[in-house]
C-alpha cells in the first residue's frame, strides 16, 4: 500500500475561529434569516 503526505495549502481560510462560532451560534438561533443572509 502507497502512503502519499498530505499536500500543504496556501489558501486562508475565510473567517476566523472566533467568526465560525458567531456564525454557528446564528444559525442555531435563527437558521432562517442565517442562510437568507448567506444567500
Amino acid at each position: 500500500m502507497d502512503i502519499y503526505p498530505i499536500a500543504k495549502s496556501n489558501k486562508k481560510p475565510l473567517c476566523d475561529a472566533s467568526q465560525y462560532e458567531q456564525m454557528y451560534t446564528q444559525s442555531i438561533k435563527d437558521s432562517d434569516k442565517f442562510w437568507a443572509e448567506q444567500a
